[in-house]
């Protein structure tokens, strides 16, 4: 508390019926931009000797030592909370759409042909993203646009890409960029696949990048129906 001015809840028990004999909690503000969380410290009594971890102290004797269960955000729960709230935050304060960090959103584009004949380019697009580790998905549903445009939306998906004749013939692509977007308004931009490419990289930064795990097709993908 000295080192770091913050107030910490330390919880104690008369009688231990845990494997730890205390612990100690505190709020903090985290690299996530603003968004709260909580630092969580247990001091584990009983593991130690449950599982023969020992170390030799100074007498020379071995001794099993206590274990510090720390978690800067505590459970995964308590990570999407501090994820959803920043969205919320953003969208109440700003006006500004919702959404996951790029490269947390489990998929980064979606492609929109307008129409059937539009689907052979769009997969063209989708593939060289793929190519380099960016997920996408191609929406080769027999649905409108604004239907399609209002589903993408809906699933907050960072990058949008309605191609038709127009963007066949051009070497530029009309993006809808979520994180410049307003609640009620989309942000356009044009840019060509390089250029999304770059952008997508420079925001994964060093993060994980694992595959889409879902199908590139919005057509191969289940449909969940809730039970009325």
């Amino acid at each position: 508390m000295k080192r770091w001015g913050k107030p910490i809840l330390i919880e104690m028990w008369d009688e231990r019926f845990f494997y730890f004999a205390m612990k100690y909690e505190w709020n903090f503000i985290d690299a996530l931009e603003k968004a709260s969380g909580m630092v969580t410290d247990q001091f584990d009594v009983e593991n130690a000797e449950r599982y023969g971890i020992t170390f030799m102290d100074e007498d020379g004797q071995k001794k099993y030592p206590v274990i510090l269960h720390l978690s800067p955000t505590g459970a995964i729960e308590r990570v999407i909370y501090a994820l959803l709230e920043k969205a919320w935050m953003e969208e109440k304060n700003h006006d500004k759409a919702p959404m996951l960090p790029v490269w947390l959103s489990p998929e980064q584009v979606r492609i929109l042909p307008v129409a059937d004949r539009h689907l052979e380019f769009a997969e063209k697009v989708a593939e060289k993203l793929e190519k380099e580790g960016v997920r996408v998905g191609v929406d080769d549903r027999s649905l409108s646009i604004p239907k399609k445009v209002f589903q993408a939306k809906m699933m907050w998906i960072p990058y949008i890409i309605v191609v038709g004749d127009k963007e066949m013939g051009s070497e530029k692509l009309p993006v809808v960029v979520r994180e410049k977007s307003k609640s009620k308004e989309d942000y356009m931009e044009d840019m060509t696949v390089d250029e999304l490419i770059s952008k997508i990289k420079e925001e994964v930064g060093d993060k994980p990048q694992a595959p889409m795990p879902l199908p590139k097709h919005m057509s191969k993908r289940p449909i969940f129906y809730g039970k009325k």
